[in-house]
């Protein structure tokens, strides 16, 4: 598999690389993740496929 562009320093990240993070939050859980490089955040990986 060829590796995702960060967002903000369009570095590859690896799938296992990308650090998750979930909040439980009262409406429900959110889950947001990270680039272990620059440690921009992001929403979804699926927008960076």
């Amino acid at each position: 598999m060829s590796p995702l562009a960060c967002p903000d320093c369009e570095r590859g990240i690896e799938r296992d690389e990308i650090r998750a993070r979930t909040v439980p939050r009262p409406d429900g859980i959110r889950t947001t993740y990270r680039c272990p490089f620059c440690r921009g955040n992001f929403d979804t990986v699926a927008e960076l496929l």
